[in-house]
């Protein structure tokens, strides 16, 4: 199964995180380079691999929904419409952490 991850990195070090990628086995089609980190697919276990071995990335993200969204409302509904429910129970909480740059939000 495909998932669909984001690494991000120091502004400048793109292109070094991209390198990692594709040292671990990545495809060149499977990582696109973003202002700040990169893009990357792959299987579960290219998930864990890039947590354990990349050294420029300071964080790796798991893509639990991805769409192209306008505005506020638009974020709600792709939020509202992922099924949480693989990833806490009711019982549990979920903290929100954001960082915004170069988007129509400009607060988090």
């Amino acid at each position: 199964m495909t998932h669909y991850y984001y690494a991000a990195c120091t502004l400048g070090l793109e292109q070094v995180l991209y390198d990692e990628l594709r040292a671990l086995g990545l495809a060149e089609q499977d990582v696109r380079v973003r202002r700040g980190g990169c893009d990357f697919r792959g299987d579960a276990a290219t998930g864990y691999r890039a947590c354990l071995w990349l050294r420029s990335a300071v964080r790796v993200q798991h893509e639990l929904g991805r769409d192209r969204v306008r505005d506020r409302d638009q974020l709600y509904r792709l939020a509202s419409e992922i099924d949480w429910s693989r990833c806490i129970t009711p019982l549990q909480t979920l903290a929100v952490d954001a960082s915004v740059r170069d988007s129509f939000a400009n607060d988090t």
